[in-house]
């Protein structure tokens, strides 16, 4: 009577059941942090942060579009070998990460249950973001359990056409879930322009500050704007990011002046310049120099009128000396 053997594992088994589950939990993590990302943008709390740049976003996008594929056709392969040869579903090390990831995948749907049961018996407010993200990690994470459950009853030879809509399902989610993200993030050229307006408005910001110090040390507004540069004391004018022209200006009073810049795009509720805005609301042609000036823009060319309190902004001492001469 012949024994059965016991199959044994390869270092191929174990690399490709491995990589199956490493690309899994990184195609998990990033889906449901991109779905986050999402959800934060359309149903923004009172005090949350909404990150300009969509880093989040673009972070699970790019992790997505790199590893899920790797995910996909890793699986198909080990797939395709269970049907041809059924006895490497004995294998240990896929028990073993069969088991594990059904212990974590309950792991989290038992945390995100307390989670959300702990929030209601403390009366927090269920707000629409939150809910949104208790659905979307059940759905994922069920998902997934859902799957391995089954996957573990059936070999592959039955399940057949129920992996393979499984499969499908799980590669439209993510598609659905990439355009989604693509539209909130914008393109690759939305994301530059913002980077070269958040420039232009640090630009624009310090030459104020080089204008007001020219100011209080000369009692004069400059007549151009290279007055104010001083090499030897590192006050070098900025040139627009993009184009590298220079910024606009012209002093239309004794103690006002406007500076100008060309935008790429308007100010979004994201960016610096609107936020300071919203902390400040007046509009940019009457703001007086308090330190929270109003940069919010509109695209292409925008001005922004100044006027130096010298309440706030005092003249230098010229009696002052910067460097007194010591006596010997």
């Amino acid at each position: 009577m012949e024994t059965l053997q016991k199959p044994k594992t390869t270092p191929k088994d174990f690399f490709l059941y491995l990589g199956v589950t490493v690309s899994l939990y990184v195609s998990a993590v990033s889906l449901i942090g991109l779905l986050f990302s999402v959800i934060d943008q359309a149903f923004p709390g009172p005090l949350a942060y909404i990150d300009p740049y969509s880093t989040g976003v673009r972070t699970a996008i790019a992790t997505l579009i790199v590893i899920f594929p790797v995910f996909i056709l890793v699986s198909r392969y080990v797939y395709g070998m269970e049907r041809s040869t059924p006895e490497k579903r004995e294998l240990g090390v896929r028990k073993w990460l069969t088991y594990f990831n059904l212990f974590v995948g309950a792991l989290i749907l038992i945390i995100d249950l307390v989670v959300l049961l702990n929030r209601f018996l403390g009366g927090t407010d269920f707000t629409t973001g939150f809910v949104l993200k208790v659905i979307a990690v059940f759905v994922i994470v069920g998902g997934l359990f859902s799957f391995y459950v089954y996957d573990l009853r059936h070999p592959p030879v039955e399940a057949g056409n129920t992996s393979r809509n499984a499969g499908l399902a799980a590669i439209a989610i993510v598609m659905i879930s990439l355009v989604v993200g693509f539209i909130v993030m914008g393109s690759p050229s939305t994301q530059r322009a913002k980077h070269y307006d958040d420039q232009r408005v640090s630009d624009l910001q310090n030459i104020n500050y080089q204008i007001i110090n020219y100011w209080q040390l000369k009692r004069v507004l400059p007549a151009v704007l290279r007055d104010v540069e001083n090499k030897a004391t590192g006050n070098i004018l900025p040139v627009d990011p993009e184009s590298g022209a220079e910024y606009s200006y012209e002093a239309i009073s004794t103690l006002s002046y406007k500076i100008c810049a060309v935008f790429s795009l308007a100010s979004t509720g994201t960016d610096s310049a609107t936020r300071s805005a919203e902390t400040q609301p007046v509009p940019a042609s009457a703001v007086k120099m308090t330190g929270q000036e109003n940069w919010t823009h509109s695209m292409g060319s925008q001005c922004f009128t100044r006027t130096i309190d010298p309440a706030l902004y005092p003249p230098f001492d010229s009696t002052v000396k910067a460097f007194p001469v010591l006596s010997k």
